[in-house]
């Protein structure tokens, strides 16, 4: 791990912002690197760190360009994934949407950190849960119908598209979302 990487709790800059999602009491492990100025979430295999995902805290669609949104810090042949929900899981492109689908509703979160299933990604997410629901954005349609073909065959499988973002929900929004998830698997 760089030695750069520092507890998330004891930057002011991590701790922000993982409040404004509402996600501190996460499950995942969370650092904050202080050299790119990220909020990173580990990627682990049976307990062991085997990759990073960092995100930009000084990231802005006016100033993005020369700072990337996302980094991936090495190649994983494993999805991030937070929580121990065996009964559902909700696939998302992002760390943080994954952590929202953990901590505010109860669900294990499963991140592609993009829209494309790596082949490499299928047991860990067929063995994570007996549902999973992939929630990508509208315009990632296609790719939904493909990861649930792959899916299907080894779990129950589901489609939600999203018009945004979880972490974007408010609190009512996401109950009611949650609602909707566990009516459409009952």
């Amino acid at each position: 791990m760089p030695k750069t990487f520092v507890n998330f709790a004891v930057h002011p800059k991590a701790r922000a912002y993982l409040h404004t999602y509402g996600i501190g009491n996460t499950s995942a492990r969370v650092m904050y690197d202080v050299k790119q100025e990220r909020i990173v979430f580990l990627v682990e295999n049976d307990g062991e760190v085997v990759s990073a995902t960092g995100r930009a805290y000084t990231w802005s669609p006016l100033y993005g360009n020369f700072h990337p949104k996302w980094f991936k810090y090495s190649k994983s042949d494993v999805p991030f994934i937070t929580g121990n929900n065996t009964e559902i899981a909700i696939i998302v492109e992002d760390c943080v949407s994954a952590c929202v689908a953990e901590v505010k509703c109860g669900f294990t979160g499963i991140a592609l950190m993009g829209t494309s299933l790596q082949e490499s990604f299928i047991e860990h997410i067929t063995n994570s849960a007996s549902n999973v629901v992939i929630c990508l954005d509208r315009d990632a349609t296609d790719k939904c119908f493909d990861i649930k073909k792959k899916l299907e065959s080894k779990v129950n499988c589901y489609i939600w598209m999203l018009d945004e973002d979880l972490k974007h929900f408010n609190d009512k929004k996401i109950r009611e979302w949650k609602g909707k998830i566990c009516k459409m698997i009952s």
